[in-house]
């Protein structure tokens, strides 16, 4: 919008960002603003260069559909965590090489352990699994099939109990 003052271009009374669009004249250093933009509903990421004492470009890019996507993926991770958190069952998610990414209440609760002692470690290393080749076989075959169903496990409390759990897998 050349040749237009920005109260024209954005159809408000006042030039909005004038202040950070006039930094970037004198300062003659290259900016980036991310905005909403009220009047508009829309959401800018603007980059702003110097073009010479006193004056300056903007790029203006509409990102209002990723900041949507943003919000929609922020909600979906928001109910997931309060479904797997708040779940009867206990449940763990693990990288492929064994870590445990997260676990939820009830398995803390069974294991004996709070999430911080597990998350982070392999279940082996800190001694949940009284025989590590059940582990180990189950990963396998976890890897081989996609999946298992209903294994039985003997697993180690903290507290030294033992109990048998049965555990189902997923890739």
């Amino acid at each position: 919008v050349v040749g237009k003052l920005a109260t024209e271009a954005y159809g408000t009374p006042e030039a909005p960002y004038l202040a950070e669009f006039s930094a970037v004249a004198s300062s003659g250093q290259a900016s980036r603003l991310e905005v909403y933009f009220p009047p508009l509903h829309r959401h800018f990421s603007i980059g702003i260069a110097p073009l010479g004492p006193g004056f300056f470009a903007t790029i203006f890019l509409d990102v209002s559909e990723q900041r949507r996507h943003e919000e929609a993926l922020r909600s979906s991770e928001e109910r997931f965590r309060k479904v797997f958190n708040f779940a009867p069952d206990p449940l763990t998610i693990s990288s492929p090489d064994g870590l445990l990414v997260s676990c939820n209440e009830a398995f803390c609760k069974v294991a004996g352990y709070t999430e911080a002692e597990l998350v982070g470690h392999n279940p082996t290393d800190i001694g949940l699994w009284i025989d590590p080749d059940q582990r180990n076989a189950m990963y396998a075959e976890t890897a081989r099939k996609g999946e298992i169903n209903g294994l039985e496990a003997k697993l180690r409390r903290k507290d030294g109990r033992v109990g048998i759990m049965r555990i189902s897998a997923r890739r």
